[in-house]
């Protein structure tokens, strides 16, 4: 997309015979070929005009945003609007020669008349208090043809009114006058931008080329000249105009009004075809057919309206329906100008494109076009699902040759330049069924997070009550009964791709959607690989088993090449010791496990390596270690770095003092011996525990003696803890602290940060199997911004703890809540139950991007057992 500007430049070229219209500045054919657009970069739009295939190719608008007419219509104007992160419009419109533009007040269009048109632009303008200046001189026809920009405030968006530049030029071309019309709305400071477009975008190009400009005009063609009706009014006529459900109009003299219409202009008045509720389309249509203008009043005092104009029927149906007065306005006026102080329009205002809602039958729509007088007409029949696609079919005059159109509506909105409509919120005369139910809610969740979901029918008069029928995956029924609006609160418990479906029904009818949600569970990265060590090359198979909803996998191979496969194979050519890491990620973030192990590749026979049960734990920790040699082994010799060794080939080892060990393994057997060592490969921890640590809790004189698994369980240092790197990551925060210097913050406590995102804070620690209690204690402190009065629910948002096994599989959570208390609160819970099991703590937040945002500063955490 690019943005519209007011240097726009524009390139329309037709193949074919051109007569140039006087003035005109003739150019050499540009080589095109029909269908095929110049720059590659450019879309292609297939239109059909006035019976002329036009090729359109442009970067502004694409084929899917054009509205078009019907061939036999008087109005003969290709349109596409654009309303998102402003306004955007491009029309072309065909005027043959003999006819008016349907919806200008422009003179007959005739041979050499292009200059005409344009100085009855500029004046139309200047009577809206514009003063027109000099635009921008394009290519249209192989023509050189000046344009001419003002700025004009009009309905184009909504129900208020923007600022929006217009240039327009005119052309002659083919027995046709062309109006070639680019227009934006301007914001306060300036023009609009539209969304994607890139810095010094500012042209705008097209080619329309067309193999057929010569075909003669269609809507000249549906022209037929209406039967004379009798001096008296036709029996039959006046049986067929009979009231329906919509009283006779008092002020008419026959069918259309024929003989009011024809004593006031001498010409006929004749229905087009048209008819909704017994309101009947009329004509002739002044475009098409040149009819005279005839005002007629509605009631005594009325403000008049002109027959067979467009407005006149939406008044017409208006007063008859509603009651509503007639006022003052044009087609683009007729929704916008509706006021309760004026003229006791109470009718509801809806603005093109707002969701969940479609047009419906007895709705009048507006359409906020930047042509002179817009256009106007009647809902008749609406077709739109659940989606917001579909299409409407109304009732219109001056327009269509039997005085209907349909229009297509696509994701809310109705294509074209329609920019709103009236609507009665109020009519349940009839038994109106819910045409869609549209189910709003967040796409994805974390496991055990709690959500929202509301279900809305449309229309807004559909009969009620309404029951909602909601069905959520793996979950029971649950049923309400209520109006339009219904909501219902999820627990997710089970990871992967889940459905919220709701079907709402009242006594006409039925409907039912589906909302899809990804429920993610905590990242954890894992894996496995065979074998471990080898003679080069050797060839690896490695196997993920990672936990959470993940989809993107980055295995490192520790030889400086990688793979995004889920389970590689990759075969090492030099010899080392190679350290395997794998990162994970999901929609919730991304995971890494570091050095998950390390693949030995030796030139020799014999190849020496290892595998640990665990690397970091309390003081005293017990390590397993496992044998993963390669070759014909006899001895084995372990250096545990602590002073000790041993000799069988897969040993366990208590250490007893805190620090970081390297261990050494060195295997001998027929075919030589291989030494690898790996520095500082376990690192055990603290052991005492430390009343400190916890700020207002103490031991008893006569309680034994107990530890502290935790490492730097104060924030004070930066070891023992992974931070992983996610949308917004666990930080360091000398801000606000329990005690010391330091603590950690998960989650966001800027709002202007928010971002949809998991942050933590993690630590391994394995639970001696011969303790008598364990019991993990942190003190933490939740804050939602912004405070008490949040600008949106937070219902996505969560602050939790969670109990991971090694491989991060969610043992237990042990805390989930969303609270903003701003204190520091100490909690506890008792974990004697994984006594002889490595386990994960995990302090997390979940941000789910809208409203507040959730953190909570972490501080002083210990796991303290007892014997």
């Amino acid at each position: 997309m690019k943005k519209l500007v007011p240097q726009i430049a524009v390139a329309l070229i037709l193949l074919g015979s051109l007569s140039l219209a006087p003035g005109s500045v003739p150019l050499a054919m540009a080589q095109v070929t029909p269908g095929v657009c110049s720059d590659p970069g450019w879309e292609l739009a297939s239109l059909s005009l006035d019976g002329v295939t036009l090729h359109l190719c442009s970067a502004l608008l694409s084929e899917a945003q054009f509205a078009m007419p019907e061939p036999d219509n008087a109005m003969q104007v290709a349109a596409a609007a654009d309303r998102e992160g402003g306004f955007r419009e491009l029309t072309v419109t065909a005027v043959p020669f003999g006819m008016s533009a349907p919806t200008e007040s422009l003179s007959v269009a005739r041979a050499g008349g292009a200059e005409e048109y344009r100085e009855e632009l500029r004046a139309f303008r200047a009577e809206q208090g514009c003063v027109p200046q000099p635009g921008p001189t394009v290519e249209l026809f192989g023509q050189r043809v000046p344009g001419a920009t003002s700025v004009v405030t009009l309905h184009v968006t909504g129900p208020r009114a923007i600022p929006v530049e217009i240039t327009e030029w005119v052309v002659e071309a083919g027995e046709r006058l062309w109006i070639v019309r680019a227009s934006y709305g301007l914001g306060p400071d300036g023009p609009g931008v539209v969304p994607g477009a890139a810095a010094g975008e500012d042209l705008i190009s097209l080619e329309l080329t067309s193999p057929d400009l010569d075909q003669p005009s269609t809507s000249l063609a549906a022209q037929t000249a209406p039967a004379e009706p009798s001096a008296e009014p036709d029996p039959d006529v006046a049986a067929s105009a009979a009231p329906g459900d919509l009283p006779f109009p008092s002020w008419w003299d026959g069918d259309c009004d024929a003989n009011n219409y024809r004593e006031a202009s001498g010409a006929t008045a004749y229905p087009l075809g048209a008819s909704y509720r017994g309101l009947k389309a009329c004509g002739p249509r002044p475009a098409a057919d040149r009819g005279a203008q005839v005002w007629v009043q509605f009631f005594p005092g009325a403000r008049a309206q002109i027959e067979w104009q467009c407005p006149e029927i939406s008044k017409r149906f208006m007063w008859l329906a509603y009651g509503i007065k007639p006022y003052q306005s044009d087609g683009s006026e007729v929704v916008w100008n509706c006021s309760p102080t004026n003229n006791g329009c109470w009718l509801e205002k809806v603005a093109n494109g707002t969701v969940g809602r479609a047009p419906q039958p007895g709705d009048v729509l507006s359409y906020g076009s930047t042509s002179t007088w817009g256009h106007t007409s009647v809902v008749m029949a609406s077709s739109v699902n659940a989606a917001g696609d579909g299409t409407i079919r109304v009732i219109e005059q001056n327009s269509s040759a039997d005085g209907d159109s349909v229009l297509t509506v696509n994701d809310w909105v109705v294509l074209g330049t329609v920019s709103g409509w009236l609507h009665d919120a109020g009519n349940t005369s009839v038994l109106i069924a819910p045409k869609s139910v549209l189910v709003v809610g967040p796409s994805s969740s974390p496991l055990y997070g709690t959500q929202t979901f509301t279900a809305t029918v449309s229309p807004a008069n559909a009969l009620q009550p309404v029951t909602y029928v909601w069905q959520v995956s793996g979950q029971s029924p649950v049923t309400h009964t209520g109006q339009l609006t219904d909501s219902l609160v999820v627990q997710w418990n089970h990871p992967g791709d889940q459905t919220v479906t709701v079907r709402a029904a009242n006594a006409a009818g039925a409907v039912t959607a589906t909302h899809m949600v990804v429920v993610e569970a905590p990242l954890g990265a894992a894996g496995q690989a065979t074998p471990l060590a080898g003679q080069r090359p050797l060839t690896v198979a490695f196997v993920d088993t990672s936990t959470g909803y993940i989809n993107a996998w980055l295995w490192d191979f520790g030889d400086g090449t990688t793979s995004a496969e889920r389970n590689p194979a990759h075969t090492y050519t030099q010899s080392g010791t190679f350290p395997v890491s794998l990162a994970v990620s999901g929609p919730g973030g991304t995971d890494t496990a570091a050095r998950l192990f390390d693949v030995r590749v030796v030139d020799g026979a014999v190849a020496s390596n290892f595998t640990v049960d665990r690397r970091v734990g309390p003081n005293p920790l017990h390590v397993q270690f496992s044998n993963a040699s390669a070759g014909s082994i006899t001895s084995w010799q372990w250096d545990f770095g602590d002073g000790t060794g041993a000799t069988q080939a897969s040993p366990s080892h208590r250490y007893t003092t805190p620090g970081a060990y390297t261990v050494r393994l060195t295997v001998s057997g027929p075919g030589g011996a291989d030494t690898v060592t790996k520095q500082g490969y376990i690192v055990v921890g603290n052991s005492r525990w430390m009343p400190v640590a916890l700020a207002g809790y103490s031991i008893a004189a006569t309680e034994p003696l107990c530890s502290d698994l935790i490492v730097n369980g104060g924030f004070e240092q930066g070891e023992g803890w992974e931070l992983p790197e996610t949308h917004y990551p666990a930080t360091y925060t000398t801000a606000l602290v329990h005690a010391g210097t330091r603590a950690v913050q998960v989650g966001i406590v800027d709002p202007t940060h928010n971002v949809e995102s998991y942050s933590s804070a993690r630590q391994l620690v394995a639970i001696p199997a011969d303790v008598a209690s364990a019991t993990l204690r942190a003190w933490l402190y939740p804050l939602s911004t912004p405070a008490a009065t949040l600008l949106a629910p937070a219902a996505g948002d969560a602050q939790y703890v969670l109990l991971l096994s090694e491989s991060g599989a969610v043992l237990r959570t042990l805390l989930w809540q969303l609270s903003d208390e701003r204190a520091w609160r100490l909690h506890e819970f008792d974990v004697s139950d994984y006594a002889g099991q490595v386990v994960k703590l995990h302090f997390g937040v979940y941000n789910d991007g809208w409203g507040a945002s959730t953190a909570m500063i972490v501080d002083d955490v210990a796991v303290e057992v007892c014997p």
